[in-house]
């Protein structure tokens, strides 16, 4: 899953790297208004995947991000935190079929925000979102990508938002420990399975 691809990268030979070596950025939890941050934490973990693919940036592994969510945290104190110099943090909302989404990247050592991007679309566009802010991301930072890297940031996992939805209720139950979190989240893998044979 994506959360084990992160954790991988992040463990990698490259990421070993001194961190003044690769420009470092952690990728926070959106926040959603939604009942849960289902969709928020999606669009965090679709963009940290992308962005982790990149062999000329080191990406916060989610496991270390998890832990600012459902607020706007001091940018300054995640970077010290996390020991990076750029922070993209933002929002994900639904109403109906619409999503909106908006993202910040901000850089700590000078304190200011490098940019806001807006976008209204619809739901099944959430995958072009993630990688459009991904190249953004790389673009802001001077990341000259790789014909073979634009092709895994533009990868679709799924053909089926819902399934992907399905993979993120699942992950949310998994791991608990407890038998009725871990059959949760098998059921709803089973349904992502049924939504997106392929996945």
């Amino acid at each position: 899953d994506s959360e084990q691809r992160v954790q991988i990268l992040a463990s990698s030979p490259f990421m070993a790297q001194p961190a003044e070596d690769l420009p470092a950025i952690a990728i926070l939890p959106f926040v959603s208004p939604e009942s849960g941050t289902l969709l928020g934490v999606g669009m965090s973990r679709l963009v940290s995947t992308s962005l982790s693919s990149l062999k000329a940036l080191r990406v916060t592994a989610y496991n270390s991000v998890r832990r600012y969510p459902d607020a706007a945290p001091d940018t300054d104190t995640v970077a010290r935190e996390l020991g990076v110099r750029y922070v993209l943090s933002g929002s994900a909302e639904t109403s109906g079929n619409g999503l909106r989404v908006e993202a910040v990247l901000t850089d700590a050592a000078i304190g200011r925000r490098l940019w806001t991007a807006s976008y209204n679309r619809n739901v099944e566009d959430l995958f072009a979102i993630r990688a459009e802010l991904a190249e953004k991301v790389a673009s802001t930072l001077r990341i000259e990508l790789t014909a073979d890297e634009r092709k895994r940031i533009a990868k679709v996992p799924t053909r089926s938002v819902e399934a992907y939805q399905a993979v993120l209720r699942g992950l949310s139950n998994y791991g608990r420990r407890l038998r009725r979190a871990n059959e949760e989240a098998r059921r709803h893998f089973e349904r992502a399975i049924e939504l997106d044979p392929d996945y």
